[in-house]
């Protein structure tokens, strides 16, 4: 696949702005994968226990949905589907959250960690292979072969993935084949887990000690804090951007949820009058 180039809009000028805070009842870890679907409902994983949790914008609990084991991170294949990955468990679950009998299994040859989904493609990270990139069915089409002992979580657009490396906290960038187009470090950030990537491919990260939300722009070469613990920020673990709505959805500790919506100011150009 021809490697797309982007163009650098400034990141100057993305800002948050609190639309909701709630809390998940029983929930004392941080939560690790979220997602908000196209119709406004939000999907979270408990890493503790064996269940999904479903929530309205408005932080009301709809319903958990029950699964077999301990499902670490999720991501939408379309309005109705979900596919989720299940960590020491080693196997997908492609799961239709209008129609619970609907599922299927899709077995990993390992630990299975954060997942995507773009373009018919799921992208995972499997302990012992690297970035697997397969269909629904499971068939592998590609391996991307890095080393994930650190490698929890990833991202992806139409032609680029996206990952952290907490132990030397880095978030990179590569091709669906593989290829390193950047890599980016900052010391204001530490032990990054989670990230989301928005319509520009600009790449929203969490950092677990550093306590904030750092938004990457797309070629790696700047970078601009958004959220720290002044914002109430307590080890942020997992975030997921929202393209259509335009909202970020963080999980961090102890089930505390956080929705911001994205505001994009236009610079504003004033000319000079002549004297």
């Amino acid at each position: 696949m021809e490697i797309r180039l982007l163009e650098n809009k400034t990141i100057c000028n993305i800002s948050l702005q609190l639309k909701q805070k709630f809390y998940i009842k029983g929930c004392v870890v941080p939560i690790t994968g979220c997602i908000i679907l196209s119709d406004y409902r939000i999907i979270f994983a408990d890493y503790t226990g064996s269940m999904l949790m479903e929530y309205n914008n408005n932080g009301k609990h709809i319903r958990d949905i029950l699964v077999d084991h301990r499902p670490f991170d999720l991501a939408a294949v379309d309005t109705d589907r979900i596919v989720v990955s299940y960590g020491v468990s080693k196997y997908l679950e492609i799961i239709n959250t209008n129609k619970e009998n609907e599922r299927k299994k899709v077995e990993c040859s390992d630990d299975c960690w954060g997942i995507s989904y773009q373009d018919q493609k799921v992208c995972v990270i499997v302990d012992h292979q690297g970035i697997v990139i397969m269909d629904l069915e499971g068939k592998i089409s590609t391996i991307i072969d890095i080393d994930v002992t650190h490698v929890l979580y990833l991202s992806t657009s139409i032609d680029r993935i996206y990952y952290t490396n907490f132990h030397n906290s880095t978030v990179h960038c590569c091709s669906m084949t593989g290829q390193e187009l950047w890599a980016f470090k900052n010391r204001s950030m530490a032990y990054q887990r989670g990230l989301s990537v928005d319509s520009s491919q600009n790449v929203f990260v969490v950092g677990l000690m550093s306590n904030n939300l750092t938004v990457i722009r797309n070629d790696g070469v700047e970078s601009k804090i958004l959220l720290t613990d002044r914002d109430g920020l307590d080890c942020p673990y997992t975030v997921h951007y929202n393209k259509l709505k335009k909202i970020v959805c963080l999980g961090y500790t102890e089930g505390s949820v956080a929705l911001y919506d994205v505001l994009e100011k236009e610079t504003e150009h004033k000319e000079a009058n002549a004297v």
